[in-house]
């Protein structure tokens, strides 16, 4: 005897896997934003009005150091997919977190408040 099987009317669904290169580049943009935000806020602390110069201009080094290596990430994660949607999803915080330490520094180097 033999047993009719029906066809499905779809294929079965094949739910999509990180790679290990996917899940390393996303580590390496969240340490990135880490060291931008995080050490930044520990030498010039965000209750502090003002700042010397040579404090905030570390502050702003790390910052786009920590932005480097999210815009890093996201060029190295761009090469492997060729997506175009991984490059506006990293690009536009790397280059938001920059800017954001620019204002920051003019911010606490003139002692201005927000």
């Amino acid at each position: 005897m033999t047993t009719q099987v029906e066809e499905r009317a779809q294929p079965p669904i094949k739910w999509p896997h990180p790679t290990r290169i996917g899940t390393l580049t996303l580590a390496m943009w969240v340490a990135g934003l880490l060291v931008a935000l995080l050490i930044p806020a520990a030498i010039v602390p965000p209750t502090q009005n003002t700042a010397t110069p040579g404090a905030a201009w570390s502050a702003f080094a790390v910052t786009v150091l920590g932005a480097g290596l999210m815009i890093a990430a996201t060029i190295w994660s761009w090469r492997k997919t060729k997506d175009a949607g991984v490059l506006i999803l990293g690009f536009v915080p790397g280059t938001t977190v920059i800017v954001g330490g620019i204002l920051l520094a003019t911010v606490k180097v003139l002692g201005l408040t927000l």
